[in-house]
Formats: structure tokens, sequence, C-alpha cells
């Protein structure tokens, strides 16, 4: 990592990449189950940078601006890349960049970064779509058929 006035950055000296075979287990996964954990993707160091940073924003909440809100009790980070520089080194790191083309294809673009930070005891524990269904199952199929491959790109 390298220190940027006082705060610790990703560098790609630190950067393990995962090797192809790992990517494409990776991708593998996330193909069968719609999601994937990608342990040790980031260090501890990393993790608790990027949780500092998530609670010096929480303690400071600019109400006037579009990369702060609530959703009900829980703080909500939107466009992390745009406000700190801590958060974009995320979106350009390569391991994550090799990742996420091995899935959505050459030259994804980067959306959106959000960080939402539950207090205890407030996380959702149960299954739910945040936004619209996209993909919604015929009533005859009761569970998401693995062979099956969501479109993940336009």
């Amino acid at each position: 990592m390298t220190e940027i006035k006082g705060e610790f950055v990703p560098s790609a000296a630190d950067e393990a990449m995962p090797t192809a075979q790992q990517v494409v287990e990776i991708a593998e996964e996330f193909f069968r189950d719609g999601c994937v954990l990608i342990p040790n993707i980031f260090t501890a160091a990393e993790v608790a940078a990027l949780r500092a940073k998530t609670d010096e924003y929480a303690l400071n909440p600019d109400p006037q601006s579009k990369h702060t809100s609530y959703a009900g009790n829980a703080f909500v980070l939107r466009y992390c890349h745009e406000i700190d520089p801590l958060f974009q080194a995320m979106t350009t790191r390569p391991a994550i960049r090799r990742i996420v083309e091995a899935i959505l294809g050459a030259n994804a673009k980067f959306n959106a970064m959000n960080v939402i930070r539950n207090g205890p005891g407030q996380a959702i524990s149960r299954w739910h779509v945040d936004d619209v269904l996209e993909f919604p199952l015929p009533p005859d199929i009761p569970r998401f058929d693995a062979r099956i491959r969501m479109p993940v790109c336009g």
C-alpha cells in the first residue's frame, strides 16, 4: 500500500493477481450463484482503511450531497469513487479488473460504488431485491438454474 496524505491506498506492487484458474473459478461461481465472495482481494490493512474512511463520512454526513443519505437507519455512501482516492483506487485495481472482465467481457465500464453502513443488528438477513427483478423465473422453475447464463452486460 502507498501512503497518500496520511492514508493508505492500494498499490499494484502490494496486490496478488489471481491466477487464470482462480479467475475461471470465481467467474463460474458468479454465473452459478449470482454472487461470489473473493477471499483476500483486500488486505486487512485495506479493509481497515476503507472502514475508517466510511466511518469518517458517516460521522460527518452532508445532507446536501448526492453522496450521503440514509435508508431507514442505515447510512448510505453513494458514488464513493467520486469523493475519495481510497475508494477510487479500488475501481482501477488490476486484480479486480481481471475478474470483472472475465464476467462482463473486455472493456467493462465502472458504474458506481456504494457502501451501506448498518448499525449492530441491522443487517438484512433475508433474500431481497433492491430495485426491480430483471430476470424473473417462470412459475415452473422454483430456483435459478445454474445451466442458464443470465446476461450481465448489454
